[in-house]
Parts: structure tokens; sequence; C-alpha cells
């Protein structure tokens, strides 16, 4: 399955996001994700970051807890477009 931007998914946990943005950090790319109400009609103000996984020809999000690894990707995410 193909990732990107403004794309809803699901996770194993149920819980449902809408990709708002992708960073690539030392050849891994990143996603930054928007929790969305489980009738999808709304953000529920919750955001997490995942890291794209592809193993065996299937691309999974791996999301990221580690806060040395956070510390230094959360920047990439508030760094505006064209700058």
């Amino acid at each position: 399955m193909k990732i990107g931007k403004n794309q809803l998914i699901t996770l194993d946990d149920g819980k449902k996001y809408i990709i708002t943005e992708e960073k690539m950090y030392e050849e891994n790319k990143f996603y930054l994700m928007a929790g969305v109400k489980e009738d999808e009609s709304d953000l529920n103000n919750q955001f997490q970051i995942a890291r794209e996984v592809i193993f065996e020809g299937d691309t999974n999000l791996e999301e990221v807890d580690d806060p040395e690894l956070l510390s230094k990707i959360l920047p990439l995410f508030e760094e505006k477009e064209n700058e």
C-alpha cells in the first residue's frame, strides 16, 4: 500500500489518523499524523509521528516513541515549506 499526505489510515489498535506531512530523516520516511474521531467527523487533537517500514513488499507504519529520535524529527515538521 502506498502511503501519502491527506490519507486516512487505521492503525492496528483501531485508532484513526490522517497523514498531514511527510519528511525524510537519515534515509527513513516519517509521517506526522493527526488523530481522527471514530466517526471520522473531525480531528481529535491527538498527534503521532510514525516511520514507514517496508517488509517483504508490504508498507507499514511504526509509531515513534523514542524520545531521542522524536527530539530530532519534530523540528523537521516545524519547518515552514520553501525555507
